[in-house]
């Protein structure tokens, strides 16, 4: 993730926003004929997308990109739990959040209150669907 955050995306607007290729032609043009490119991906171990929850739609988007990418540059895939991510991304950014921690999620259709154990432990105090903060609120308060 540290490396995506790295990536530098302005040296390659005007690729980014060529419609004569698709994406996977992009990112075999890269691999052919951009060595810095190339040096990035060299040091990325594994390729993430999400699995859902989600819209079909974008997570049939986002699986052929990432499956893509994987194939070119033949690392393996790893499918993450939407959710999951959102509730463990702050970690990533401040080492001094530590197991067990309050989560508010919100993501979508997805509002979620969770109690967050350990990596793969997580009790959901209030969820909903569909609706706005506002109002996840006022359904956790009458709980």
């Amino acid at each position: 993730l540290i490396n995506c955050l790295k990536f530098p995306l302005k040296d390659y607007q005007d690729l980014i926003n060529n419609e004569e290729m698709n994406f996977q032609q992009k990112i075999e043009y890269l691999k052919e004929n951009d060595k810095k490119f190339n040096k990035y991906f060299d040091d990325i171990d594994v390729i993430s997308v999400t699995k859902g929850p989600g819209l079909a739609p974008c997570l049939g988007v986002g699986t052929r990109h990432a499956f893509s990418i994987a194939s070119t540059f033949q690392k393996p895939l790893l499918y993450v739990n939407h959710l999951q991510a959102h509730a463990l991304t702050p970690r990533i950014f401040n080492e001094n959040i530590k197991f067990p921690f309050l989560c508010l999620l919100v993501s979508g259709g997805h509002t979620q209150f969770l109690y967050c154990h350990d990596l793969f432990n997580y009790k959901i105090i209030a969820t909903t669907l569909d609706d706005a903060i506002g109002e996840s609120f006022d359904k956790v308060a009458r709980k």
